[in-house]
């Protein structure tokens, strides 16, 4: 007859070990307040990011406001009199036609 198989004596012999092992250790006070402080210059450098961002889009914009309404200005003094537009006036609104023409 074949002998029968036997478990190995440690096996049971700590059971609880199982347990003990698998559990997920705690975090110091220490870690989570480092923790906290990363997270929170993390979200103030995030904040800060968004903000340059966000004045360097407004900046670029004013400066195509500020473009347009020169434009504007030029386009309104000599709107009555042709024939003081200036060469580079011209020059510039021919190059929005063909921009614009382009675009289509």
């Amino acid at each position: 007859m074949a002998e029968r198989t036997k478990r190995d004596k440690k096996s049971d012999a700590r059971p609880g070990d199982i347990v003990l092992k698998a559990k997920q250790k705690r975090r110091t006070a220490e870690q989570i307040a480092q923790d906290n402080l990363k997270k929170a210059e993390q979200k103030a450098a995030e904040a800060n990011a968004a903000l340059e961002a966000h004045q360097a889009g407004v900046k670029r914009v004013s400066k195509k406001e500020a473009a347009l309404r020169a434009e504007d200005d030029v386009a309104r003094q000599t709107f009555a009199r042709p024939d003081l537009v200036t060469a580079e006036l011209k020059r510039s609104m021919v190059e929005k036609e063909k921009h614009h023409l382009r675009a289509l």
